[in-house]
């Protein structure tokens, strides 16, 4: 074989490697791309399990009932909630960044990315709305608590007085009282 004839064979096998490899980094991308996807649809089921968690758990406090004990455990169930609702509310932010992150890589996916955040974006607004339910619900328990508490206090002081005034002797005369 002649000098050309090896030159032109090893510069059409450079451009077939070269075209090969940009064949397999683009691959490379679109399957980078597609386990965004996937781990973005994994994430976001995650997080829809994760608050109906949350959700079960706040429906476990009606049986807890609006005596002072159950008021103060729903109480404490709650204030401890808040730190979850509150990792919740950066998750759901993560996965919004995420969703228009991924809908810029594959729009074909669009559709479907912004389907999954409105789902998340309807479980969260059902256990916001169910947990400021509750949290009028415990506001009412506890005016309720501090009613009782208040008539109970003014029972035993009526109850007090009835009794001085029925013991105290009725003076016979001005010069008696």
């Amino acid at each position: 074989p002649n000098a050309a004839e090896v030159v032109q064979r090893q510069n059409q096998l450079n451009s077939t490697w070269n075209n090969l490899r940009e064949m397999v980094d683009h691959k490379r991308d679109e399957i980078t791309v597609a386990h965004g996807v996937q781990n973005f649809n994994i994430e976001c089921n995650e997080t829809i399990g994760w608050i109906h968690e949350k959700a079960k758990l706040i429906e476990s406090t009606d049986e807890l009932g609006n005596d002072l004990t159950g008021v103060m455990t729903l109480q404490r169930r709650l204030s401890t909630m808040e730190r979850d609702l509150a990792a919740i509310q950066a998750k759901l932010e993560s996965l919004q960044g995420e969703a228009e992150r991924l809908e810029g890589e594959k729009p074909e996916e669009a559709q479907a990315i912004r389907e999954k955040i409105a789902e998340i974006n309807n479980v969260w607004m059902d256990l916001k709305d169910m947990l400021k339910e509750r949290d009028e619900k415990l506001g009412e328990a506890g005016e309720l608590q501090r009613f009782l508490g208040s008539l109970d206090h003014f029972q035993q002081w009526l109850s007090r007085t009835q009794t001085t005034i029925a013991s105290e002797d009725i003076p016979n005369s001005l010069a008696d009282a």
